[in-house]
């Protein structure tokens, strides 16, 4: 629990890099060629850069030491359910808690490519499926052969449960697609609101 909070802490530090030197710069410049702001596309925007920034931080620290390294192997959990028999035999709150967080890990990613995106719930289910190998393979294979060996458990039950996930969370946003904002809604077009407040000007 304690290297999760870690791990989301530097996520967050990451994030305000990348958002200071990239995400905010960026958007400037499109609303100054464009003219043109939506204010919850931008903030639904850098919210899922900060997850997806997270999520790495997640899965992938922290890095070994230097001790570690000398003793890595490529670790493959290769059946699938095998969490099941896991909680039946280790009942626990660790261990429920563990499937659960592999679901909602990526509910938000499923519930982006749904109201952002605009997929459909099949699609969406195929990207976080894409989504969850590049996770895995990157586990395997120890950050994409960075280290010699496996330093997080490649797990068929995390691609099962992360894919879960990102379904759930497409689902949830087509039941709410109803009551939802509609991003489009809130295009803000700067040069029609910058000749209104001139015009209101020489009103006065």
């Amino acid at each position: 629990m304690t290297s999760w909070i870690s791990s989301i802490v530097l996520g967050i530090r990451i994030y305000m890099v990348i958002a200071g030197v990239f995400c905010v710069p960026c958007e400037g410049i499109k609303v100054m060629i464009t003219k043109k702001f939506n204010p919850l596309r931008f903030v639904i925007s850098q919210l899922f850069i900060l997850y997806m920034v997270c999520v790495f931080t997640l899965v992938f620290f922290p890095l070994p030491s230097l001790a570690q390294i000398a003793n890595l192997t490529y670790n493959l959990q290769k059946i699938p359910f095998f969490f099941v028999s896991d909680i039946i035999k280790n009942f626990s709150f660790e261990t429920v808690f563990q499937v659960l967080f592999n679901i909602a890990l990526t509910v938000p990613f499923g519930m982006v490519l749904r109201y952002v995106g605009g997929m459909t719930v099949r699609k969406a289910t195929i990207v976080t499926l894409f989504l969850s190998i590049i996770i895995e393979v990157g586990q395997l294979t120890g950050l994409f052969f960075i280290y010699p060996g496996s330093y997080r458990v490649c797990d068929v039950d995390d691609l099962i449960l992360n894919t879960l996930g990102g379904f759930l969370g497409s689902v949830l946003v087509a039941k709410l697609e109803g009551i939802l904002p509609v991003l489009c809604s809130y295009e803000m077009d700067l040069r029609r609101t910058r000749i209104m407040a001139n015009k209101k000007i020489f009103q006065v």
